[in-house]
């Protein structure tokens, strides 16, 4: 999928194999690491409600100081930053662009992050760039990180 926001290209493709979700994400940018790429989850069972407040939740980010284009920290809505991380990144910058790939657990026994049972299934989703302090990049457009009614479906089948 390809989007446009503040007039910059994003790339997002994803893909599993039943025990990760794999994601990468591409956008044009200077080659000094200035992003903190968030991404969001949501989930109700198989489904999603559009709300924190239930079910599991979970985001992954990468800040600009703190973490670089390689590192991130594991955080949840319902107890901020944890001191194990379930997942991987990898980042890189070549030819005007970056390009992380994100590695999520799509069953993990954390109860903070995603823990799909059975396929198919739907999980609220968001990605946000923060650029220089500001959500420069967002998918969907009105992406917002506490707000999940504005973020998208991202559905998962086999």
């Amino acid at each position: 999928m390809n989007f446009t926001s503040e007039d910059v290209e994003y790339t997002i493709a994803a893909k599993h194999d039943s025990e990760n979700l794999y994601i990468l994400i591409k956008w044009e940018g200077d080659p000094v690491w200035q992003n903190s790429m968030d991404i969001h989850f949501e989930q109700d069972g198989n489904s999603h409600d559009h709300n924190l407040s239930t079910g599991r939740d979970d985001y992954k980010y990468n800040g600009a100081k703190v973490y670089g284009p390689g590192n991130f920290a594991d955080a949840h809505y319902s107890g901020g930053a944890r001191e194990e991380e379930n997942g991987m990144v990898a980042g890189n910058y070549s030819d005007g662009f970056w390009v992380q790939e994100w590695v999520v657990p799509l069953r993990s026994a954390d109860p903070g992050d995603i823990n799909v049972e059975q396929l198919p299934a739907e999980l609220g989703f968001a990605v946000l760039d923060w650029g220089s302090g500001i959500a420069t990049g967002r998918w969907p457009a009105r992406a917002w990180p506490y707000e999940p009614e504005t973020w998208g479906n991202l559905e998962i089948v086999e």
